[in-house]
């Protein structure tokens, strides 16, 4: 429900979100969550802890 809410809250005060991002699309579940639990779970991620990935499409980087 928070969820909607806060998206509810973005689209009205700029628009379409991802029209705001590099990729000019929001992304997909599926190609979101897997990349990101099989890095997590492996071994090249030891060293990250505490932090939260952020996958925007790009919407930061500008």
């Amino acid at each position: 429900m928070a969820v909607a809410v806060a998206v509810a809250v973005a689209v009205a005060a700029v628009g379409d979100p991802a029209a705001h991002t590099t990729t000019h699309r929001a992304g997909r579940p599926e190609e979101i969550a897997p990349p990101v639990i099989l890095f997590l779970v492996r071994a090249d991620s030891s060293f990250v802890t505490g932090s939260e990935p952020v996958i925007d499409g790009g919407l930061t980087a500008h």
